[in-house]
C-alpha cells in the first residue's frame, strides 16, 4: 500500500506534511512582537528640549508685562506743567536797600530796641601819616519805636579795638521810626584792613563791615 505523504520523484508537496497549521493565537502574538520591536519608541530628549523653551518664552512675556505697567505708571502727565522753583528765604533778596556807589551796607536787628535798619559805609579814607581814618556813615531805622547806636573797630591783623575819637555827635545817637542820618565817624587807627562794627548803647555788636587798607 502506497503512503499517501510519500513524495514521489519531481513532486513536490504545497505544504509539508509535517508541518503543523499556525494557531491563531500565536500568529496574533508574533505579530504583536514584530510590531513593538519595529516601533519607534519617542525620544525623552525631545521632550526635554521644548519645556525650557516654553518656560523661558513665557519668563520674557512676564517681564515686558511689568516694565510696561511700570513704565505707565511712572511717566509724566503731558498735560501737566511743571511747578516753577521758588527761591529759598536764604536767596530772597528784600529790595529795601541799595548801597550808595563804591559803599556797602547791611541790615542789622537789635533785641535791645526791638528794632531793625540799615547801615552802610558810604566812603572812607585815612590822613597822610596813615594813623587816622575818617568813615562817612548812613543809618536808616525800617523798624521799631527808637534805637541807639555806638560804634568801634578792630584791627584785624593785631586784633586790637578801638573806639572813635571824633566829636561829630555820630559816635552815638538816638534814630526814631523812619529816620535816616548820615554823619561821619573818625578812629585812631593804623592803616591796615579792619572790621567797623555797629553796636547798640550797650555796645553789643549788631553788624559788621570791613575796610580795606
Amino acid at each position: 500500500m502506497t503512503d499517501p505523504s510519500a513524495r514521489l520523484p519531481g513532486q513536490r508537496f504545497r505544504n509539508p506534511p509535517n508541518a503543523a497549521a499556525p494557531v491563531p493565537d500565536q500568529v496574533e502574538s508574533q505579530l504583536t512582537r514584530k510590531a513593538s520591536s519595529t516601533a519607534v519608541a519617542p525620544t525623552i530628549q525631545r521632550y526635554r528640549t521644548t519645556r525650557p523653551v516654553v518656560a523661558i518664552l513665557a519668563g520674557l512675556a512676564a517681564i515686558a508685562l511689568v516694565a510696561s505697567v511700570i513704565w505707565v505708571g511712572t511717566r509724566p502727565d503731558p498735560n501737566v506743567t511743571p511747578p516753577t522753583p521758588t527761591p529759598s528765604p536764604a536767596e530772597t533778596d528784600s529790595g529795601k536797600h541799595t548801597p550808595s556807589p563804591g559803599g556797602q551796607g547791611v541790615e542789622f536787628e537789635s533785641s535791645l530796641d526791638d528794632a531793625t535798619g540799615y547801615w552802610e559805609i558810604i566812603s572812607y579814607s585815612w590822613d597822610a601819616s596813615g594813623t587816622t581814618v575818617s568813615i562817612k556813615m548812613r543809618i536808616t531805622l525800617d523798624e521799631g519805636a527808637s534805637f541807639s547806636w555806638s560804634f568801634f573797630a578792630l584791627d584785624n591783623a593785631a586784633a586790637d579795638i578801638f573806639y572813635p575819637v571824633s566829636d561829630s555827635g555820630f559816635d552815638e545817637g538816638r534814630l526814631y521810626t523812619g529816620e535816616s542820618v548820615t554823619g561821619t565817624v573818625k578812629f585812631r587807627l593804623p592803616k591796615a584792613d579792619s572790621t567797623i562794627y555797629l553796636a547798640n548803647r550797650n555796645e553789643r555788636q549788631l553788624a559788621a563791615l570791613v575796610i580795606k587798607a
